[in-house]
């Protein structure tokens, strides 16, 4: 990379792009991730910063831990993973079609989960697995299409993050990149072989938890999943995802919200088991801990 001065701007070339900084300030401009046009970048955040403004707020103390698996560390802080990345009107576009919706109805707090409350009080679902699965239009559940942009959006910013540490690069593959692309600017549909589970989880003490997505190869799809406070998305992508999408298509839906315990699941088990045993404490709560 060759970088030079001219006229207060420092210019980056690359092999594929040219990067302007203007010196002494943090304006940059490049091609935006989603809209692929030149503009100036803002320092975009890999998950909402309304969602750790809501964690702070609502819950007894206002320590964050962040568990890191690049390194296996877990450590108070407030730190949240940014990077230039999205131009000022798609990062508006992610807010409007589903950032402000689903985090106003997660949980935040003692009797503040709004999506609780609505599956709650729903007449119309299936048992599957000890599980109550709803199709939220015969239950006309409000905000369905924010549920999917939103799971989508998070999912897509993982995979073409530019920044690999705590990202997800390129899970989505070349062909679903460009799918959920096009769909997240309005210019096609949802992907058609992806379907989307919406967990709510049911507890009388619910961990507020918020994880970066991850992905796993199965055979004939890939699984996709991150968690928001009292909530996970679970989307499966590819050819042969399974009964999920014999389910979709006899419900007419390609978003279902099923309510669960996540301390009941094998999920939480997993999630305690790593914690305990292969992430070490550090700074100030590693010295609590010593306590």
């Amino acid at each position: 990379m060759n970088s030079k001065v001219k006229g207060g701007i420092i210019v980056e070339n690359t092999a594929e792009t040219v990067t302007y900084f203007i010196k002494g300030s943090n304006l940059k401009l490049d091609r935006c991730g989603l809209c692929l046009e030149n503009k100036e970048l803002k320092n975009s955040h890999l998950m909402p910063k309304a969602l750790y403004k809501k964690l702070k707020g609502a819950f007894d103390g206002d320590d964050l831990v962040l568990n890191q698996s690049h390194d296996k560390s877990s450590v108070y802080t407030d730190f949240q993973i940014t990077a230039h990345f999205l131009c000022a009107e798609c990062e508006s576009l992610f807010s409007r079609l589903g950032e402000n919706s689903v985090v106003s109805e997660c949980h935040g707090g003692t009797d503040k989960f709004p999506l609780l409350h609505r599956v709650n009080e729903a007449k119309h679902f299936a048992n599957i697995r000890g599980e109550r699965w709803f199709n939220p239009i015969k239950c006309n559940f409000p905000n369905t299409e924010r549920y999917l942009y939103f799971a989508a959006s998070i999912i897509w910013r993982a995979s073409g993050w530019p920044v690999a540490k705590n990202a997800n690069q390129k899970s989505l593959g070349v062909h679903y990149q460009e799918e959920f692309r096009r769909y997240l600017l309005g210019d096609q549909g949802f992907p058609k072989n992806a379907y989307l589970a919406v967990y709510v989880d049911s507890d009388e003490d619910i961990v507020p938890k918020i994880s970066f997505p991850t992905s796993s190869k199965k055979l004939g799809y890939h699984h996709h999943i991150f968690y928001i406070p009292g909530i996970k998305f679970s989307l499966v992508v590819g050819n042969d995802v399974g009964e999920i999408r014999n389910l979709s298509s006899v419900e007419n839906t390609k978003v279902f919200f099923v309510s669960y315990s996540f301390k009941s699941h094998p999920d939480y088990q997993l999630m305690v088991g790593e914690l305990m045993l292969e992430y070490k404490a550090k700074g100030r709560l590693a010295r609590e801990k010593n306590v």
